[in-house]
């Protein structure tokens, strides 16, 4: 018993003997070593170069360098940039020339060859007022409307001008008279009314123009048409118009006719009581499209008449309205007669302008009412088919016709 317990001292004491050797072989491996080779790395620093080069953890990397991340191996990687240099191999070199040496240095500088002398040749070129004629060739002229109309009307009275040139220049004296001013220097400053006074004599498509030129200078402009009527220039053409052979000049006529006599009460006047008048309602129905615009002006001029009449803001207006002898010069220009060959006529526009014009003249329309009446049932029944149709246009043909029908339909007295 004694020998076991000997035996398990004896091995318990060599067991701690080899733990503290080997404790101390492990102390002394550790203090021979240097320190690891991850602290060793971190007092590293990255030197760079031309090529891609490993960027290990926690390396210090100057600045200045181009960067990446190797996608195959995961690692960031960096290079001196292209065109930087080593600092060590890098030179720069500068050379200083002093100002008092700099015309010697140029002089030694390898020569081109002869210089070349360049001749001027003035032959080539213009002069500063060769050039300033040009430019002021190349720029319009600037003009005024006014300016350009009173041109044109010095070329009509020069008499140089062919038929179609005339023509041409009376199409644009018409296009600058619609304006209210150049229109009042036309015929004022600019003796327009004379020039046209003097053409009246010409071919039917030079009064054509002319016709245009005059109606257009009056359209709305109250001081023209006084100026145009004092010249008696629209009775001389009224007194013409049935040796107007030509149905565009006669159309032509007629609208500066009505031109003047619109929205002007005392020529209004005069027109009613004059033979002209009673003679161009004889001329005007051999052709239906003559006789529609004529027709339409007459109605106009009954409407202004009707509206003024009762006007209580313009006493004045008033006073010259209800003078007027509307109702004589209508009967005797047989105006029943003239809405009866409207009403007759074939053509559908005609027909309807007819319509309309009957409501409007129906004061003035007291001899061959029945006629008209017969007529206009004729047309409802005609339109009837027509009235189921909703838009604006066949609405009022509906309401003047069935205006048209009560107005004219006789009145029965029972005895």
């Amino acid at each position: 018993m004694k020998l076991l317990l000997i035996y398990a001292y004896f091995f318990l004491f060599i067991s701690v003997l080899s733990q503290n050797a080997l404790l101390s072989v492990d102390k002394e491996l550790n203090d021979s070593l240097p320190e690891n080779e991850e602290s060793s790395v971190d007092q590293e620093e990255f030197i760079p170069s031309k090529t891609w080069q490993p960027i290990h953890e926690n390396q210090k990397v100057p600045a200045g360098l181009h960067y990446r991340i190797n996608l195959e191996t995961g690692l960031k990687e960096a290079k001196l940039l292209d065109d930087d240099r080593s600092k060590s191999n890098f030179k720069a070199k500068f050379t200083h020339i002093p100002d008092e040496n700099l015309e010697e240095k140029l002089s030694k500088l390898p020569d081109d060859g002869p210089s070349k002398t360049v001749e001027f040749d003035q032959s080539k070129y213009r002069s500063y007022n060769e050039l300033k004629a040009d430019f002021a060739n190349i720029n319009m002229q600037i003009e005024t409307e006014s300016e350009i109309v009173s041109k044109l009307v010095k070329q009509v009275f020069s008499n140089q001008l062919s038929e179609n040139e005339l023509i041409t220049a009376l199409d644009d004296i018409e296009y600058y008279v619609h304006k209210v001013d150049t229109a009042a220097d036309f015929v004022g400053n600019y003796r327009g009314i004379l020039m046209l006074e003097s053409l009246l004599n010409r071919s039917s498509e030079i009064l054509a123009s002319v016709f245009s030129v005059l109606g257009a200078c009056m359209q709305s402009n109250p001081g023209v048409q006084v100026e145009v009527f004092k010249s008696n220039i629209i009775f001389k053409i009224m007194s013409r118009f049935q040796m107007f052979n030509n149905t565009l000049t006669q159309r032509r006529a007629l609208y500066s006719i009505a031109s003047q006599f619109r929205h002007f009460p005392h020529a209004q006047n005069i027109l009613f009581q004059s033979e002209e008048f009673v003679n161009l309602c004889k001329v005007v129905p051999k052709d239906i499209a003559l006789l529609k615009k004529f027709v339409i002006f007459i109605s106009d001029l009954a409407v202004e008449h009707r509206l003024n009449s009762g006007n209580t803001e313009n006493l004045e207006k008033r006073k010259q309205y209800a003078k007027l002898a509307i109702s004589s010069a209508l009967k005797s220009c047989k105006i029943c007669d003239l809405l009866i060959s409207l009403l007759n006529s074939s053509d559908d526009d005609t027909q309807e302008k007819g319509i309309e014009a009957t409501v409007e003249l129906y004061t003035y329309c007291n001899q061959d009412r029945m006629a008209i009446y017969s007529k206009l049932i004729s047309l409802h029944a005609q339109y009837e088919h027509y009235f189921n149709d909703a838009s604006s246009h066949i609405s009022d043909l509906k309401e003047n016709l069935i205006t048209a029908v009560r107005l004219y339909k006789p009145v029965i007295v029972e005895l």
